[in-house]
């Protein structure tokens, strides 16, 4: 499939179309054609535990086809207290299926928790973090490795007991 480059997300409002047939099918094909690219690159916004398209588009260098991302969320569970918690993402493009490689690129990678149990105390009730250190002394450190999802924590985040990690990225270079 031949993706167009020249991407927008405006949809014109056509209110008139020609009398003749022939310049009707072109104008109705043209419109057609733009009404599809538009819907299908929006993002698609559905979090769910399993890789789907998110429909958004990435670039991958001047005049090249643009990339699908994809995404998938972790249901993380309880962060750690003081402590490194992983799971397996489930994430694949080698040829065994079992782990990411050189083909994968991450475009975006976050995480949010919430507390199970919400009180009056000053303390956030949730949180969202986009982050990654190379500083592993940080007080909470989210990466991925080419299997897992990793959280280090040097605190007590154990109350944060509904918490997921979202991923998207591209599966080819």
């Amino acid at each position: 499939m031949t993706q167009n480059t020249d991407v927008t997300t405006f949809l014109p409002v056509y209110d008139v179309v020609p009398d003749e047939w022939e310049e009707a099918q072109s104008m109705l094909s043209d419109a057609l054609r733009l009404i599809s690219e538009t819907v299908n690159t929006k993002d698609s916004g559905y979090m769910i535990q399993q890789e789907i398209l998110a429909s958004s588009q990435f670039y991958k260098g001047t005049g090249e086809a643009l990339r699908p991302i994809y995404r998938k969320v972790i249901d993380f569970g309880t962060l750690p207290d003081n402590t490194t918690k992983t799971l397996t993402h489930g994430i694949s493009t080698n040829s065994d299926g079992t782990s990411i490689d050189s083909k994968f690129t991450l475009v975006n990678m976050y995480l949010s928790a919430t507390k199970g149990t919400i009180t009056a105390d000053p303390n956030p009730i949730s949180f969202s973090l986009q982050y990654y250190s190379l500083d592993l002394s940080a007080d909470i450190v989210l990466y991925l490795t080419a299997v897992n999802v990793v959280v280090k924590t040097l605190s007590n985040y154990s109350l944060y007991t509904r918490s997921s990690i979202v991923l998207e990225y591209i599966k080819e270079v």
